[in-house]
């Protein structure tokens, strides 16, 4: 088997849509966990390009969550969902993130809620579209424009 540099092993994995071995991650030229919002909470398992679009796939890391209701945590995966919301933009393409989460049992009996889906509190919140960033990023170009623009109707 001929040897290969990072680039090579990235190219090979985005073309064929493998998972990225931590061997290749660590040989990038660029250090990838740059792309995610919180690399502790997402990682990388492959990106997908088309013309327009980047869609970076990507799974939690974490094996337990937290209940949202009563605050205990679980381990119990109760089922999977794959999550589909809008991030940065890189060099004027679209980004995506394709988040693959999971729903868990609460184990605590006296919860009235039986079954949760994992949070992520620093990539996208609850029932968001676009990531936490993204919407920072909007905020930052929106409220300076939108505060110039109801001073000129008066």
């Amino acid at each position: 088997m001929k040897a290969t540099d990072g680039a090579e092993l990235y190219n090979m994995a985005v073309k064929s849509e493998r998972s990225i071995t931590p061997e290749a991650k660590n040989s990038f030229p660029m250090n990838i966990t740059t792309l995610l919002a919180d690399p502790s909470a997402i990682s990388l398992n492959y990106i997908r390009s088309s013309l327009n679009t980047i869609t970076l796939v990507v799974k939690t890391n974490a094996s337990q969550a937290i209940c949202p209701r009563c605050h205990r945590s679980s381990i119990r995966v109760h089922s999977r969902y794959i999550r589909r919301v809008a991030d940065l933009p890189w060099h004027g393409i679209a980004v995506k993130l394709e988040l693959h989460t999971r729903r868990f049992r609460c184990q605590n009996s006296l919860c009235t809620q039986r079954i949760f889906c994992e949070r992520l509190p620093r990539v996208v919140a609850h029932y968001a579209r676009k990531t936490i960033r993204l919407n920072t990023a909007l905020e930052l170009i929106g409220f300076p424009i939108g505060g110039e623009a109801s001073l000129h109707g008066n």
